[in-house]
């Protein structure tokens, strides 16, 4: 059993094993404690570790009950559901009613081990178990037992919001998917097409090509990671069919510099921005396109610039490109929080997009094992 096991996990065994170490710590402690008998000249006379266990059975029960009704009662009841006023309330009535039983288990303790009549103990004589045993350690027990239980549930909560993260990102993901399948197919089918009538050898190369694109969309994007490398490739299938669907001139240049082995992105991601990149800039009927794609590939980030002639009217130019990625900027927003950069600059005749985002390595199969544990926690 590992630590984060020990204190995360909600199997019995490991519950059974924090809750019998917490009680045994505070035994410890308490018997520690009263080695030196409590109460009126109280440093004169010692207790054996035998009496000072006796004396901590009298008033163990109290302190169990108490931090079991606010772990497992007021906790899930008031605090959680934010009904602040109410566990207050009832947290002072759970100390006002330990203060009263360990008063009446002192007294006890007093009649039972000193042999004092019952009439005998005042209360200065009994103040320690009324001050010490309970009020001052049964509001540290509850202070650190419901410290441990919000701990935890806030740091479930945060996990779940985490995995509700992820399950939108992988849903957008998915939604970007099913949005490029009906314009890829019609723009490749129609090439091929054309191409089988006109150029039957370029036809038949264009047809592997779109199985090879086909099996990636189909398969392949719906994993975690994507090798950087099949990234790349496919995005140069997809300029490729682009670049062939059209009938006026349209000229391309992907150029990839830098190392790319061993480095994973998130699939369909960059795939899904140049597909929203052509569906943009071929929105216009211009007679001659031209699109140059400069992709850097550094230690541990991807710079991707794409520049394209545009001619747009510079005053709603950037705001009408933004509104156009506004899926693909929110999903770098989702995907790489804080740490990635999404720019858009136009003049009289280029628009330029940039994005520079974090790569991930090949110990990504270790990272998600740890995870998936994390999440069979949950």
């Amino acid at each position: 059993m590992t630590g984060f096991e020990f204190i995360f996990s909600d199997k019995p065994v490991n519950r059974l094993y924090r809750h019998v170490l917490f009680w045994a710590v505070l035994a410890l402690h308490f018997v520690i404690q009263n080695l030196l008998i409590g109460g009126f000249n109280e440093s004169l006379k010692q207790r054996s570790f035998s009496e000072s266990v006796y004396y901590l059975l009298f008033f163990l029960p109290t302190y169990i009950l108490d931090a079991y009704i606010l772990l497992y009662i007021l906790i899930p009841l008031y605090f959680i559901p934010r009904k602040y006023a109410l566990f207050i309330v009832w947290i002072v009535v759970l100390i006002i009613i330990g203060c009263v039983a360990s008063t009446l288990l002192g007294a006890l303790y007093m009649h039972l081990a000193w042999h004092m009549p019952f009439y005998t103990i005042t209360f200065n004589s009994n103040k320690y178990n009324l001050v010490v045993n309970g009020l001052f350690l049964p509001v540290t027990i509850l202070v650190i037992s419901g410290g441990i239980k919000i701990t935890k549930s806030w740091y479930f909560e945060q996990k779940e919001n985490e995995r509700l993260a992820k399950e939108k990102i992988n849903g957008e993901l998915q939604l970007l998917k099913n949005q490029l399948h009906p314009r890829f197919l019609f723009y490749s089918l129609n090439t091929i097409k054309r191409n089988i009538l006109l150029h039957p050898g370029l036809a038949a190369n264009l047809i592997l090509k779109l199985s090879d694109l086909l099996s990636y969309l189909l398969y392949e994007s719906d994993r975690q990671w994507i090798a950087l490398e099949k990234e790349l490739e496919i995005i140069k299938s997809y300029a490729e069919f682009q670049k062939r669907s059209r009938r006026s001139k349209f000229d391309t240049d992907i150029c990839v510099s830098g190392i790319t082995s061993g480095k994973y992105t998130v699939p369909l991601l960059l795939l899904s921005f140049i597909e929203s990149s052509f569906d943009f800039i071929l929105k216009e009927n211009q007679k001659h396109l031209a699109l140059k794609l400069f992709i850097t590939v550094g230690d541990d980030y991807l710079d991707y610039n794409m520049v394209f002639n545009r001619f747009l009217n510079k005053l709603n130019g950037v705001s009408k490109a933004k509104v156009h990625f506004f899926t693909i900027e929110k999903q770098l927003r989702l995907t790489y929080p804080n740490t990635y950069k999404f720019t858009i600059n136009i003049n009289d005749q280029d628009m330029a997009i940039n994005i520079n985002l974090p790569l991930h390595f090949a110990n990504l199969e270790e990272d998600n094992i740890v995870k998936e544990k994390l999440y069979e926690l949950l």
